[in-house]
């Protein structure tokens, strides 16, 4: 890997674990150049804003997030089997050591602020709510889901358990906020599959 690349990869993978702590709004260049052991002009010569900054990090967390969980949750069976992969990979992805998941925290800093960092979020959100309608579009296809099931509402509810999971979780420190994502995951599933 060249020089460059590898830089800016370990400047994109900080601002990552920046953003899951404190937000993707606590990124600044300073603070950023700081984290990485770079002067600011240094890190000017991969990034020439902040918010060259930010959408690189909304790339980056993409990339991240599908190596981790999109594709290995692939690999499981079509049905059941890669909609529990994608929720146990999900979780996992947005439950690190270092943080949340900066999506959720972006959308609620960038939600009513027009612009193209709202647009990335918003696109890479999308994604992931697709994601979601067509892994239960599968189970439906495949006989796991019912015929009838709503994979719009499905996708709607999954996002909605992941939302409380990160606000009991990260804003209420409440221990048992992975068991009861999992518990409500359970219920909603058992009012889709047959």
């Amino acid at each position: 890997m060249e020089k460059g690349v590898e830089t800016r990869n370990r400047i994109l993978n900080a601002a990552m674990d920046m953003a899951r702590e404190n937000g993707l709004d606590s990124l600044t260049i300073g603070e950023t150049a700081k984290r990485v052991g770079m002067s600011k002009s240094g890190l000017f010569a991969h990034f020439v804003s902040r918010d060259a900054l930010l959408l690189s990090v909304i790339e980056y967390t993409a990339m991240d997030f599908k190596a981790r969980v999109f594709d290995r949750a692939m690999l499981a069976s079509k049905g059941l089997d890669r909609i529990n992969a994608l929720s146990r990979y999900w979780i996992k992805w947005s439950n690190q050591p270092t943080g949340g998941c900066p999506f959720t925290s972006g959308a609620f800093e960038f939600d009513d602020r027009p612009g193209e960092i709202r647009d990335a979020l918003a696109k890479q959100e999308q994604a992931v709510h697709d994601i979601w309608v067509r892994a239960a579009s599968i189970a439906v296809e495949v006989g796991e889901f019912r015929a009838d099931a709503d994979c719009k509402q499905f996708a709607y509810e999954v996002f909605g358990n992941l939302l409380a999971f990160q606000i009991y979780k990260r804003l209420l420190n409440d221990t048992d906020a992975a068991d009861m994502y999992s518990a409500a995951f359970q219920n909603i599933l058992t009012r889709y599959v047959k």
